[in-house]
């Protein structure tokens, strides 16, 4: 949650002119805005994880690293942080929350399974090295 605050904090100071339709978005700009869904997503998705399965934890350093180099790009690619926000889809929450029940349905596991079947993802995700792997850490 207290991410989710700063990167919302670290947008909203990149306001200064009016946003951008997604059809004006350069190239450069649609892979900027795309890393930052990709991030917000993978975030999601190991903070789940965590949450239902004790066996694992986020690695926030090094999401923090990555959403920090895409802000750093955004800032100087993007007009205003509300059409970086708009271009990313971070204001999209029910479209983002489908996408996120869609991934753990596609992997057998829904909203309210066990502990169990959490861990189980946790342990097939790290083993093809599925890039949301690369932030879950076990705890010892």
């Amino acid at each position: 949650m207290r991410q989710n605050l700063f990167i919302s904090s670290l947008l909203f100071s990149l306001l200064a002119a009016s946003p951008v339709s997604a059809a004006e978005l350069t190239i450069s700009q649609r892979v900027t805005a795309q890393q930052m869904k990709e991030i917000v997503f993978t975030k999601a998705i190991a903070q789940r994880i965590s949450e239902l399965c004790a066996d694992y934890t986020v690695d926030d350093a090094k999401l923090a690293e990555q959403r920090d180099a895409v802000m750093a790009i955004a800032q100087t690619s993007f007009s205003s942080g509300q059409s970086f926000m708009e271009a990313a889809g971070i204001n999209e929450k029910a479209k983002m929350g489908e996408e996120l029940r869609r991934f753990f349905l596609d992997r057998g596991v829904s909203w309210d399974s066990s502990a169990k079947q959490y861990c189980a993802l946790a342990e097939a995700l790290i083993t093809v090295q599925a890039p949301v792997s690369t932030y879950l850490v076990k705890r010892k």
